[in-house]
């Protein structure tokens, strides 16, 4: 049945097939079975003649045979004009051999042919189908009148109902024909309209790319002009200091200048569609260094901390697209900077590998001004600031972020910021990429790698060798000339494409730079004529193509096009260095030095000792009742709760444990307020907690109390998660151990590498099958704190007995009492809650309890191991918050029971 649905639905929506082939064939399957379905209803009710009702049998079935052969032969002028002649000849022959005139509902289908020829059919055909379709009614009519007035006394009065028939079905063929035409010339008209918008869209697509390229061409060349000029004073030693950090500060900035080009050419060419991601091989150190080399300056005069934290698991080459990599740690980076007034700025690299794919984390951290969580839905909006009162005075265009998402989309990957405000801000981006080699990046390297030119020693010399630079720019030539000079080669200059042919038909270059926006002959134009020079002496000479049009397609379109290699402006250096001996012949170069070799220390760069983050990382609080060495061993965090009494707030498990509470509680001699009551953590707590958990994992899954528990907390806790993108908040249903036991569930799926949205699922499945209990001694302290209703508490207040509740979708119920001695009860409860022990997940068993002797415990261990073994039972105090709520004589048993087939899930 599937496959039949997507076959007609392939038939429908195939481009390919014209409209009136795809109109025909639907027609030619809606038409004939309506002709088939009336047939069989005639058939049943005894209605119609054989002949009537073999002809429209006859019909129905070469239709859809016309249907057939229009799919498979096109043509759908001939066949449906032949379908629509025979339609017609069938409807007038039916009236001849019908008795029922023009009472049949025949008449109707004159109407469909009409819309049908108005649809289909053009030209001279559909004016003799039309034509025919008049031919054919008056027969239709005259058969009729010859068979219901042949026998008619008063034919004069006996003719107005046929007169008045065909006069009406002619107006209506006429109406469908003229409302047809109407719709069909406003939809192609607006088609016409449609394809001139196209087209002008195109046109503007075409006058916006050679804008785009002007614009390139034209701002990154004095930008390149400026970077390179700069570079000529840093390269000399006799400069002053004062001289030097100027010309540091001038390099940083016009970096940043081309940063901001980059931006608003970007943002333009991705809502044009036009950008394109271009992954190539790259060495992961070195974009690291020219990063830190562009913002330690920007930090240090800002009096931030700099850190890089490199994995060393880090593959030291990748394969994808660096260039736009780099554009968005750049964007990140600034960002960072711009909003932060004191503290650090932390740069974490972490890969991640899912089997033979990885995922590369970059992770920028600071200690600025934040963002509001009502801001956060807004922060990757193009020309949009965050704060725009505290961004007053910072410079910018606010497209930074937005054209960090819309890259990290574009390369398959994300970007998420957690933020607390006025506390900072953690931006996290995930980019895929491909391994290249088996090497890994030496992170102490980095800060010793960073391309400040002060010791520049040339990374090659070719003494030898002949250049010939072409650029219509005499600056361009100067600073090439400039930048190359203590390579030792010889270079030549021209400014024009005429002048580049003159002097390579004299003399033999072994290299040429060419620009490929010149005024007059383009470097492309010039470029093939240098080849076509018969007597040339630099025809075989390698080209490099010199442009300032960023697009990621370059390096195929200048291949096409017969250079050996491009240059985008504006380039350092090092990079005019590589691509110079590359290609230069290889007998003429002598190299001088390694390309990591080059550089200074920068003291106010801190690479840090790595730490591993963890990919997710569970927490709970202190409410869950798990045991210390639980949590050290699954490395769960944990946010405590508070106790709260007269004498002070007291931390749970920190500053108050359960057994000083329990003797504070029953200590009523002196006749002072003894009352107890529990706090949960309160907005700021939970944001600080996730805020920590956040520097040692990705992601944080935080297992909390029921929240249908009265106090439970949980709009704190939700609140604080929403100024997190990676955090989430899954309620528990539950309280102590089986709250306890669904952070384990979370930890085991964690550990075992499931992803965040696999472990809550899991949860979410897990939760449900959750089942918990305790007994008590009394039911005072839970009505005081209004866990159980008034009434119950009154009716069993007077009796001598055990209570036992239990926890149904975080909610507190009393199930039952029982009487006599407590251990008499407590066994009664056991057997009461294990007796379906068929049903019930034998991994875990958590037993909490409070204020229990040694020989208790011991009581319900053995009735536990004796009758129920459990691969593994946790005994545990109750944490002082929970021990608040039900005083000394506690236990409880919480457990899973077994899953249905259905949802039992491997993790």
């Amino acid at each position: 049945m599937g496959a039949k649905k997507n076959f007609l639905r392939n038939l429908f929506n195939n481009e390919q097939r014209t409209f009136h082939e795809r109109l025909f064939v639907f027609q030619q399957i809606i038409i004939p079975l309506s002709m088939l379905i009336l047939l069989g209803v005639n058939v049943i009710i005894g209605n119609g003649s054989v002949q009537s009702l073999t002809a429209m049998g006859v019909v129905a079935v070469i239709g859809m045979v016309f249907g057939v052969l229009v799919f498979r032969f096109g043509k759908v002028q001939f066949f449906a004009a032949v379908w629509i002649a025979m339609v017609l000849t069938g409807m007038a022959f039916t009236g001849f051999v019908s008795e029922n005139g023009f009472h049949d509902g025949i008449l109707l289908w004159f109407m469909l042919c009409t819309l049908s020829i108005r649809q289909l059919i053009t030209g001279w055909k559909k004016w003799f189908l039309l034509l025919w379709e008049a031919v054919c009614i008056v027969l239709y009519y005259s058969s009729s009148i010859a068979h219901d007035l042949m026998a008619m006394a008063d034919f004069s009065l006996r003719i107005r109902p046929y007169i008045d028939s065909i006069a009406a079905l002619f107006l209506l063929c006429t109406a469908v024909y003229l409302l047809v035409s109407f719709e069909m010339n406003f939809l192609r008209q607006s088609l016409l309209r449609a394809e001139e918008a196209r087209r002008q869209s195109e046109r503007l697509n075409r006058a916006q790319n050679r804008f785009f390229s002007s614009m390139s061409h034209d701002l990154r060349s004095p930008v390149n002009e400026i970077i390179n000029l700069n570079e000529m004073i840093l390269r000399d030693k006799k400069i002053s200091p004062d001289v030097q950090e100027d010309s540091y500060n001038i390099r940083s900035s016009a970096k940043m200048l081309l940063n901001v080009i980059n931006d608003v050419l970007d943002i333009s060419k991705i809502e044009a569609g036009k950008l394109e991601i271009k992954p190539t091989e790259y060495d992961v150190g070195t974009m690291f260094s020219d990063l830190v080399g562009i913002f330690w300056t920007q930090a240090r005069d800002k009096g931030l901390e700099f850190r890089i934290d490199i994995s060393p698991e880090m593959p030291a080459r990748l394969y994808g697209d660096e260039m736009r990599i780099r554009q968005c740690l750049i964007n990140i980076i600034n960002n960072a900077i711009k909003y932060t007034v004191e503290g650090s700025v932390t740069l974490s690299v972490q890969p991640r590998y899912d089997g033979n794919k990885l995922t590369v984390i970059y992770s920028v951290a600071d200690t600025g001004t934040g963002i509001r969580k009502e801001s956060l839905a807004y922060i990757f909006n193009a020309f949009r600031r965050e704060d725009e009162e505290s961004a007053r005075n910072i410079v910018g265009t606010g497209l930074g972020l937005s054209i960090v998402k819309r890259l990290a989309e574009l390369m398959g990957g994300s970007i998420t910021v957690n933020s607390i405000y006025q506390k900072g801000s953690t931006f996290v981006l995930t980019v895929p990429q491909k391994r290249v080699g088996s090497e890994f990046v030496i992170a102490k390297n980095i800060g010793q790698r960073i391309a400040t030119s002060r010791n520049y020693i040339p990374r090659f010399e070719a003494k030898d060798a002949h250049m010939l630079v072409v650029d219509d720019n005499r600056t361009n030539l100067v600073i090439v000339q400039k930048l190359l000079k203590e390579t030792g080669v010889h270079i030549d200059t021209a400014q024009s494409g005429a002048e580049t042919l003159k002097k390579t038909l004299e003399t033999a270059y072994d290299l040429i730079l060419l620009e490929h926006n010149m005024a007059g002959m383009n470097g492309i134009e010039c470029l093939r004529r240098i080849r076509d020079q018969s007597n040339g002496r630099s025809n075989k000479a390698k080209i490099i193509a010199l442009t300032a049009n960023e697009d990621s397609g370059n390096a195929a379109f200048y291949s096409s096009a017969g250079f050996d290699g491009y240059l985008m402006k504006p380039f350092d250096s090092r990079t005019l260095e590589l691509e110079c001996a590359r290609l230069l012949p290889a007998d003429l170069v002598t190299f001088k030095q390694d390309d990591e070799e080059d550089g200074t220390n920068a003291d106010s760069i801190h690479v840090r000792e790595y730490v591993a983050k963890e990919r997710v990382r569970i927490t709970t609080e202190s409410s869950s009742d798990l045991p210390k060495e639980l949590l050290q061993q699954y490395h769960i965090g944990v946010i405590p709760w508070c106790v709260a009494t007269p004498n002070g707030i007291f931390r749970d498990g920190v500053e108050i444990g359960p057994e000083s509470l329990l003797v504070y509680m029953d200590n009523k001699d002196d006749k002072k307020d003894h009352s107890v009551s529990t706090l949960p953590p309160d907005k700021e707590s939970y944001e600080n907690f996730f805020s920590d958990s956040l520097q040692r994992a990705d992601n944080v899954i935080h297992v909390r109390i029921s929240g249908n528990l009265v106090g439970s907390g949980a709009p704190n806790a939700n609140e604080a998660a929403g100024s997190f993108e990676n955090v989430s908040v899954i309620d528990s249903w539950a309280v102590s151990g089986g709250q306890g036991l669904l952070t384990l569930e979370a930890a085991d799926c964690a550990r075992k590498g499931n992803t965040p949205e696999e472990i809550i699922a899991h949860l979410e499945s897990m939760r449900k099958l959750l089942h918990g209990s305790f007994v008590t001694e009394s039911l005072d302290i839970l009505c005081m704190n209004r866990q159980i209703n008034p009434v119950f508490h009154h009716i069993f207040d007077s009796l001598t007995g055990c209570p036992v509740l239990y926890i149904r979708r975080g909610k507190v119920r009393l199930r039952t009492v029982f009487f006599g001695r407590h251990w008499l009860a407590w066994r009664k409860y056991i057997r009461m809650e294990l007796r379906a022990w068929k049903n019930i997940d034998h991994r875990r068993l958590m037993v909490t309890y409070a204020g229990l002797s040694p020989e208790d415990l011991e009581f319900i261990r053995q009735e536990l191991e004796k009758r129920y073994p459990f691969e593994d039972i946790i005994f545990h105090k109750m944490s002082p918050s929970i021990t608040a709520n039900c005083g000394k004589h506690t236990f409880g048993l919480f457990f899973f029971r077994n899953a249905p087939k259905t949802v039992q899930m491997e993790y």
